[in-house]
């Protein structure tokens, strides 16, 4: 199979496919790779509540220069602490491999250099690499895993109430 220029995957195709000029670099694409570049380094090492916390407490700080309503601050503040909750997966855990690191499961910043780096920088302990790990996706299921396990109904959002109706 392959790709098609008409149709996209294509299990049928065999042409070619062009060579597709890459364009300059705008400041968006280098302020995403400066992100990129530091996102999970910093000068020590930070654990996953103690960074929350920060980004919640900043989260609040614009909500009120921003004027929102306080529920909506809290909201924010709330999405600041928990925002990083799928760096405790196992696999991330394991990307911290300074000889110096803290025996601990909970840490979400690391300085420059404690990073494996490569393909195989995400790996569980047995060893099973988790190519394209992202903590944000495994922060997202954390959540929904405990809205599933205390209020299984809110997940349906507005549909809930047709399945009620229904019967």
């Amino acid at each position: 199979g392959g790709y098609s220029t008409q149709w996209g995957w294509d299990p049928k195709a065999s042409e070619a496919v062009p060579v597709v000029a890459s364009r300059a670099a705008n400041p968006n694409d280098r302020a995403d790779g400066a992100l990129e570049a530091d996102a999970p380094e910093a000068a020590g090492y930070s654990t996953i509540e103690t960074h929350g916390r920060e980004v919640g407490a900043l989260a609040r700080e614009l909500a009120q220069a921003l004027r929102l309503d306080a529920p909506s601050a809290s909201l924010l503040d709330l999405a600041g602490r928990v925002h990083d909750i799928g760096k405790s997966h196992e696999a991330f855990q394991n990307a911290i491999a300074a000889e110096d690191r803290p025996e601990r499961c909970d840490l979400a910043k690391a300085p420059q250099g404690s990073w494996r780096q490569g393909r195989h920088r995400y790996r569980m302990k047995d060893g099973a690499v988790r190519a394209g790990l992202r903590h944000e996706l495994a922060s997202a299921l954390a959540l929904f895993d405990v809205v599933r396990r205390h209020d299984p109904a809110r997940l349906l959002g507005e549909e809930a109430e047709v399945l009620r109706a229904a019967g």
